[in-house]
């Protein structure tokens, strides 16, 4: 997992596309769109609690789910 700031985002591992088969790779996916929703919703008082800035957050929701 790579952390920005404190908050933990799952990158894509060599091994999620190989040897565990599309099914990891979906389930990664899923985790990462779920994350980048739920920090979407985070306000600046609850941003700064867990040290990021609004512009931050908004350019990480922005990403898509593929993307690490």
């Amino acid at each position: 997992m790579t952390t920005t700031n404190g908050f933990a985002f799952p990158h894509t591992p060599v091994h999620a596309t190989t040897a565990d088969g599309p099914a990891a790779l979906l389930r990664l996916w899923a985790q990462r769109w779920r994350l980048r929703r739920a920090l979407a919703t985070l306000d600046a008082h609850m941003l700064d609690d867990i040290g990021w800035q609004p512009y931050e957050a908004a350019a990480e929701a922005r990403k898509p789910f593929w993307r690490a």
